[in-house]
């Protein structure tokens, strides 16, 4: 799920992804404190992309620095100047400030360490955005469960109908066979049996119980995954490819106009299903 969490100089933001990547952009000098942040991530986050960001003219000020000199470089440096006054027969002084703006001579060095303090610090606003992110995530997830158990209510009014249609699918294929063989003017020299046998094949082809059966138990069990708390993004997913199997398994199976078009609908209210759910952690 998507959400934004910022602390002081430290912003964690979060979209939708099936498995979890955790992305720092942070200073060098973190890099010791990169395993810990990607502990307490996992701790709050199962799915998606996180990315984490330091604002770096901020927390840049407060790193510490240090000035090193390098005394030989300085030294060769004046030595060649002097040698060029000699050969050139120009005359002059080098100053401290032109010595100073020589490459390599001084160098600024940032600190790559963190204090004690500074890592406490961080950790804990880190904790904080975790906690301010995990409340706007909530927030979308309530809106998304609220929207999965109105789909799932419509799929359960539109099995309804394919139940009812089932029950009555053996009849309207003897008589949709009876009513070929008429227009064949073949009936009356159809062996019984073998009449029988025809439509037991048929009605076994188009027996849709147990797909109906299997996707009564697939909603029940999303109905009951859709009440937990904790992370069920994949177990969602996962419901979500079996509601659609069970669904084109009885389209396929189908003959009935009706039916079809029930069909076609259940499908495309899965497909809703299953878009949402790719939304949910």
């Amino acid at each position: 799920m998507t959400g934004f969490g910022q602390v002081g100089d430290l912003s964690l933001r979060t979209v939708n992804g099936r498995f979890l990547e955790i992305r720092l952009h942070t200073p060098r000098e973190w890099g010791e404190l990169e395993a810990e942040i990607r502990t307490r991530v996992q701790s709050q986050v199962a799915r998606g992309t996180l990315d984490l960001y330091v604002n770096r003219s901020k927390s840049g000020s407060s790193t510490p620095l240090h000035f090193e000199l390098n005394v030989e470089a300085a030294q060769r440096y004046l030595a060649a100047a002097k040698e060029l006054a000699r050969k050139t027969k120009v005359s002059g002084e080098v100053s401290l400030t032109q010595l100073l703006q020589v490459p390599e001579v001084l160098r600024t060095v940032h600190e790559e360490t963190l204090s004690a303090e500074k890592k406490r610090q961080i950790l804990k606003q880190l904790d904080q955005a975790l906690a301010k992110l995990d409340l706007e995530r909530r927030r979308e997830g309530e809106s998304i469960r609220r929207e999965l158990k109105s789909l799932l209510q419509s799929l359960r009014q539109v099995l309804k109908q394919v139940s009812k249609m089932a029950e009555s699918s053996p009849e309207d294929l003897r008589a949709r066979l009876k009513a070929r063989l008429e227009r064949a003017g073949a009936e009356s020299g159809v062996d019984e049996q073998r009449f029988h046998q025809e439509l037991a094949i048929l009605v076994d082809r188009g027996d849709i119980r147990e797909e109906i059966a299997r996707l009564e138990e697939h909603i029940k069990a999303y109905a009951a995954l859709l009440d937990q708390k904790a992370a069920v993004g994949k177990s969602l997913d996962f419901y979500a490819q079996e509601l659609l199997r069970e669904v084109n398994t009885i389209g396929s199976k189908t003959q009935n106009a009706e039916l079809t078009r029930q069909v076609v609908l259940a499908k495309s209210i899965v497909e809703k299903i299953r878009e949402q759910v790719q939304n949910v952690e």
